[in-house]
C-alpha cells in the first residue's frame, strides 16, 4: 500500500464482508446488488488488471437477527437472576444471631442475643453431631433479659428417622417484645451439639410458631 509518501504491506486471510440493511414497511421491494472490484493483486503493491476474473460468492439472508444485543440481554438476565436468588435466599433463611458449639455430652450452656419483635419470626435449630442412643432427648429453654425462664420443653428425637442427615430439632418462636434473650440447650444421648438461632425467617409451610409474651409485672 501507498499513502502520504509511506508504503507497506497488508495481508488478510479472512476476506469475508457483510452489510446489514433494514427496510421499512413501505420500502419493501426488489433490491439490486451491485458489486465493483476496484483492484486486486499481491501485497507487494503491484495491482493486476481489474478486468481479470475475480471469483467471489454472495449470500443474501432475510429476517436476520442481530445477536449482539441478544447476548447482552442474555448476560444481563443471568446477572439479575443470580442477584435475585441471593436476595431471596437471604430473606428466606433469615439472619443468624447465634451459632454456638457445645462439645460436652449432657452439658447445658447459654447463648444470648438481642432479637425478637412481633414481625420477626425466630427459628431455633439444634443439631447433634454424634449419637449414643436410639433416642435423643433435647431440652430447649429460653430466658428473658432478667433471667426469668419464659419457655422450656423437652423433645424426644428418634435417631433412626435421620438416616441421611444429622439429627436435629427445629422450633419457631414469635418473641413479641424485642430484647435480650438467652437460649439454653441440653442433650442426652448425643455428643457435639450445635445451637443456631435466626431471626426474620420466612417459611412457605404451615409451621406454627410458639408465641411468647413477656409479662411486664
Amino acid at each position: 500500500w501507498h499513502q502520504g509518501g509511506e508504503s507497506g504491506s497488508w495481508e488478510q486471510e479472512d476476506v469475508l464482508g457483510g452489510l446489514d440493511v433494514k427496510l421499512g414497511e413501505q420500502d419493501k421491494k426488489d433490491v439490486t446488488l451491485a458489486i465493483t472490484v476496484l483492484g486486486v493483486g499481491p501485497t507487494q503493491g503491484r495491482t493486476n488488471n481489474v478486468n481479470a476474473a475475480v471469483p467471489f460468492q454472495i449470500e443474501v439472508k432475510d429476517g436476520v437477527i442481530d445477536t449482539r444485543y441478544l447476548w447482552l440481554g442474555f448476560f444481563g438476565t443471568v446477572t439479575m437472576t443470580i442477584l435475585s436468588y441471593i436476595s431471596v435466599k437471604k430473606t428466606v433463611t433469615g439472619q443468624v444471631k447465634i451459632r454456638k458449639t457445645i462439645n460436652d455430652s449432657q452439658a447445658s450452656e447459654q447463648a444470648q442475643a438481642i432479637l425478637g419483635g412481633e414481625n420477626s419470626l425466630v427459628k431455633v435449630i439444634v443439631q447433634v453431631q454424634q449419637t449414643s442412643s436410639p433416642i435423643l432427648n433435647i431440652t430447649l429453654s429460653i430466658r428473658d433479659g432478667m433471667g426469668n425462664q419464659i419457655y422450656s420443653e423437652r423433645h424426644p428425637i428418634p435417631v433412626k428417622s435421620y438416616k441421611d442427615s444429622l439429627p436435629e430439632l427445629q422450633e419457631y418462636f414469635i418473641l413479641k417484645r424485642r430484647g435480650s434473650y438467652g437460649f439454653y440447650v441440653e442433650v442426652t444421648g448425643g455428643i457435639g451439639t450445635i445451637l443456631i438461632v435466626k431471626e426474620n425467617v420466612k417459611t412457605f409451610s404451615s409451621t406454627r410458631a410458639k408465641e411468647i409474651t413477656i409479662d411486664d409485672t
